[in-house]
């Protein structure tokens, strides 16, 4: 209480401090906004200049492949010793920070592996490598990637000497592409073992190639094919190019995207830096570059913690705060105080006219409420005459031409010119000049007054025209819809939240002979097994359970003589607040409906086993020429399963072809199926293209199907195999003999 008064006393005061507050934070937000875009600018730039580094480190790495590529080119038949000298005269170890080895790998057909460690063994002697053993012993594949050279050679370097690369599905995909290609690849990152600390390395590989040989195609270059050379990296040296000033001010980490040779690698993307557990804290701000290498692309990230409220902008934040909220309460007491002058002037003479416009408010407000009502208001003094009629009683009785004030005569009732010291509760009609009748419910009060003398009465009216003929149309309704249920042979039912029967219509149970007193109180299984099996029963309780409706549910109700079978539907009913409280639906008498179900059924089957015993194929489709039946012979002809044909168009699996031009022929039933011919059969022998290639010579016949009605519903089409019998003809019809 002492806020809200301190509130209606100091509103001014207080809006302008929350206006200077709220405009002093949006001021804020908008100087801390563009810091912070001018932060992420910076970091932005440097993230791009880093990878552009970086990128270009890369490529000299690639350039030295080059160079060794030209070497080989220049030299087909450069020897182990060579290789080392000239990567001595590189001075690779020096010039290439991160360098680790490089290898010289040779594509050796499997074929000619015996022949190569031959030439290899007697190249051994003097040198610092192990003799030559194949790793692994028995590797797959016609074409083996020999590690051949390496540099430098020392004990971490030589365990690799013979080393089948092509053995490791990776390495051997990407052998196999810079050997189709012509182009770099790049290995994903893996741990480098043999060093006296285990770090992240990368291999990169450039194919070398026969020199004078053509190099235009896949074929060509796989021909001139000669082997690859690789180099090793460590993936920390290659961060230490990083400015070490920038690195104290960022943190730096650097991930493998997990893409090779333009697809996802199945492991992922990869941190490159920081090694091992060592993940970069959450930053504030960070900036991406991506930086694309032959065959796989790496992703720079930055990120830095400064944020917008370091020391260098906490005193623009102190004056601004001290600002704004200085001049809102400067602004605020200057408009406190005209405000405080203004409602004491108004107060005084709010205290003057009280006391009249509370007396005229009064009366006005009854008079208004009255006027305003919908209820016909009429009030009489102690003799009988009316006083006073609101609106609605003008209304009401205006198109009966009868006045009110001043009249005695009742406008409902003679009860109204009662003499009595209680309210009395009625109902009324008054009659429209058009001849409809409208019905009140009348409530007469006794007025008295300020001594509690009788002064008269008031009636009071209520209209309840609509709420009577939605009383007489739900009666209506709840007759039609009885007369439509039991019409349509059925029943209405009702449950309570535990399944039993409360409601069940009584012509169903009149025309069984049964009390419906037998069944209320009871749950549809207390009625017996039904005939359907316990698992059925489980199923359906399961389903009310969950208060789930259900349609269709069919079993034996064993009440009178005969039992019955009958179907029923259901559906939830819940309460207002969503509280189930039990099922309502219908119930049929479905007996002689399923007893003509099994008849058609019973005869539909005795015509199919005629039809599949007879040595003619029959197949028969709807209006749509899709097919709906075929006989074991009609399969066995066409080649195709019952379960695969029906519902195919006939088009689709019977296709014939004209015995004489061989062209493909329209399926016989289509003038049937199209409507251009009605009555009679058609006739013709063709060639049948069966689904296994076969062509057999066929007599095939057409005929409609016509349903009770003799309208058209579909078509037979019956056809024999002859091509034996007609060889014969034609055999003894050109008169030879073979």
């Amino acid at each position: 209480m002492k806020l809200k008064s301190h509130w209606r006393n100091y509103q001014a005061l207080w809006l302008c401090l929350l206006a200077g507050v709220l405009l002093t934070g949006l001021l804020h937000l908008w100087l801390a906004g563009e810091i912070r875009r001018d932060l992420q600018q910076v970091l932005d730039a440097r993230a791009h200049v880093v990878a552009q580094q970086l990128e270009g480190r890369l490529r000299l790495q690639a350039e030295l492949l080059r160079g060794l590529q030209g070497a080989f080119a220049a030299n087909p038949n450069l020897d182990r010793q060579q290789f080392g000298q000239l990567l001595n005269q590189l001075n690779v170890e020096q010039r290439y920070p991160g360098f680790v080895t490089m290898s010289f790998v040779r594509a050796v057909p499997r074929a000619d592996l015996a022949g190569f460690e031959a030439r290899v063994q007697p190249t051994l002697a003097g040198s610092r490598y192990p003799p030559f053993r194949l790793t692994p012993a028995n590797p797959a594949g016609d074409m083996l990637y020999i590690t051949d050279y390496v540099y430098p050679v020392n004990n971490a370097t030589t365990q690799y000497f013979g080393l089948d690369v092509g053995s490791l599905p990776a390495s051997r995909e990407a052998i196999e592409y810079a050997r189709d290609y012509n182009q770099g690849v790049m290995t994903r990152p893996y741990m480098l073992v043999g060093l006296p600390e285990q770090s992240l390395g990368y291999v990169l590989r450039y194919p070398v190639y026969q020199p004078d040989q053509p190099l235009a195609s896949v074929a060509a270059r796989r021909r001139a094919f000669i082997g690859t050379i690789g180099v090793v990296f460590r993936v920390a040296d290659v961060v230490s190019w990083v400015d070490p000033k920038l690195r104290e001010q960022v943190q730096l980490a650097l991930w493998d995207q997990g893409r090779f040779l333009g697809h996802n690698s199945a492991d992922g993307a990869l941190r490159l830096y920081p090694p091992g557990d060592l993940a970069p804290a959450a930053a504030r701000y960070t900036a991406t570059e991506l930086i694309d290498l032959p065959g796989r692309q790496w992703r720079l990230a930055l990120g830095s913690e400064q944020g917008i409220y370091a020391d260098r902008y906490m005193g623009i934040w102190r004056m601004l705060w001290l600002l704004g909220i200085g001049l809102a309460l400067g602004v605020g007491v200057i408009l406190q105080r005209q405000r405080n002058a203004r409602d004491m002037a108004l107060s005084i003479a709010d205290e003057i006219t009280e006391d009249l416009r509370a007396q005229q408010n009064l009366q006005r407000r009854l008079v208004q409420v009255a006027e305003a009502a919908q209820d016909v208001i009429v009030s009489r003094d102690v003799h009988g005459r009316i006083v006073y009629a609101n609106r609605a009683a003008r209304e009401a009785f205006a198109a009966q031409n009868r006045p009110l004030l001043g009249h005695t005569e009742p406008l409902f009732t003679s009860a109204e010119l009662a003499s009595t010291d209680k309210p009395l509760m009625l109902e009324g009609q008054l009659h429209e000049p058009g001849g409809e009748q409208r019905h009140y419910d009348l409530r007469i009060v006794p007025l008295q007054d300020s001594n509690e003398r009788p002064d008269g009465s008031a009636l009071f009216a209520h209209d309840v025209s609509g709420h009577h003929r939605l009383e007489v149309q739900a009666k209506t309704n709840d007759a039609r819809f009885t007369d439509l249920i039991e019409l349509a042979n059925g029943w209405f039912w009702e449950q309570d939240a535990q399944y039993r029967f409360t409601f069940i219509s009584g012509s169903f149970l009149r025309r069984l002979g049964v009390d419906a007193n037998r069944l209320l109180g009871k749950t549809r299984w207390d009625l017996g097994q039904g005939g359907i099996s316990e698992q059925e029963w489980f199923d359906f309780r399961q389903r009310v359970a969950q208060h789930q409706p259900f349609q269709d549910f069919c079993y034996l109700l064993e009440l009178g003589r005969t039992p019955i079978l009958v179907s029923v539907s259901g559906k939830p009913i819940f309460d207002e607040q969503g509280v189930f409280i039990g099922y309502r639906g219908v119930g049929h008498d479905v007996t002689a409906i399923r007893a003509a179900e099994l008849m058609v059924r019973s005869e539909k089957q005795r015509i199919e086993s005629i039809l599949d015993s007879i040595g003619d194929g029959v197949i028969t489709t709807d209006m749509a020429g899709k097919i709906e039946y075929l006989n074991p012979v009609a399969s066995a002809l066409i080649g195709w399963q019952p379960e695969e044909a029906l519902g195919r168009p006939l088009s689709r699996i019977f296709q014939t072809v004209d015995e004489d031009t061989g062209l493909p022929s329209e399926p016989l039933p289509q003038p049937i199926l199209d409507g251009t011919t009605l009555d009679g059969a058609l006739q013709r022998r063709s060639v049948l293209l069966n689904k296994f290639g076969l062509s057999l010579v066929i007599q095939e016949s057409s005929m409609p199907l016509r349903d009770v009605n003799a309208n058209i519903v579909g078509a037979v089409l019956v056809f024999r195999d002859v091509s034996d019998w007609w060889a014969r003809v034609t055999h003894e019809a050109s008169g030879g003999e073979h």
